[in-house]
């Protein structure tokens, strides 16, 4: 096998952007000149010589650099050819234990993930065995139809409210949310805790005169065991006869 000439064997070759300063000072004659002179040397070895020694001094400069990068070159060239002949790069002795660790770490995910797919399988299979449980028709009530009821809802409202409280009811209600822009998670529910209030007011007792500070005695009893009732009113740790 011949031995390896970069000059023959090269393809390319580089020029430099360092060179720019030198070349802008040539006139575009010399330009021309330089370049058909470089690719003589890096194709043919050839050493073009002129009388301009400031010119030949240019060309010798970049004729080394393109020599030690061709050198540069034949010297990978050499080293690959030699590692080729042994049969590649030597492998390391650890590349066995990585390639061991790296497979039984993508068999215990492989796995992992399995399991965690069977898992989500399943649970979505459970899901949807379960029917969803529709939720109750509401109809709209009250003079601003915002008011809204299952029938179940307004059955149980007209029975637990006395006649003519459960149209009440709903009329306060749809312009309590109409005039205040009021919202209600649950209108039966809303409605159940007002008639409950309403409820406690009434059944409270009404304070006495004696409470209120305006009694009159115009129509005072001389009852024995109302005054003794008032006395309690007014003063709850009182001692009577």
């Amino acid at each position: 096998m011949p031995e390896r000439d970069y000059h023959r064997d090269n393809k390319s070759f580089l020029i430099y952007k360092d060179w720019k300063t030198a070349v802008d000072l040539l006139s575009n004659e010399q330009a021309g000149e330089l370049f058909k002179a470089l690719f003589a040397f890096a194709v043919n070895g050839e050493s073009t010589q002129t009388n301009d020694a400031a010119f030949d001094a240019l060309l010798n400069i970049m004729f080394q650099q393109i020599e030690r990068d061709g050198e540069k070159f034949e010297a990978v060239c050499q080293k690959r050819s030699e590692n080729g002949k042994k049969g590649g790069r030597p492998k390391k002795q650890t590349d066995n234990n990585k390639s061991k660790k790296s497979k039984r770490f993508f068999e215990k995910a492989k796995k992992a993930d399995t399991e965690t797919d069977t898992d989500i399988d399943t649970d979505i299979e459970s899901v949807s065995a379960t029917p969803k449980k529709s939720a109750p028709v509401r109809h709209k009530y009250g003079e601003y139809k915002n008011v809204l009821l299952s029938d179940e809802e307004a059955d149980k409202l007209r029975a637990d409210l006395p006649n003519g409280q459960f149209e009440r009811y709903i009329e306060s209600l749809s312009g309590h949310i109409a005039s205040k822009g009021a919202s209600y998670k649950s209108h039966y529910a809303t409605i159940r805790n007002w008639y409950k209030r309403d409820q406690e007011k009434s059944a409270a007792p009404p304070q006495s005169k004696l409470q209120t500070g305006r009694y009159d005695n115009s129509n005072a009893s001389y009852d024995l065991d109302e005054w003794e009732k008032y006395a309690k009113d007014f003063d709850p740790g009182a001692e009577t006869m």
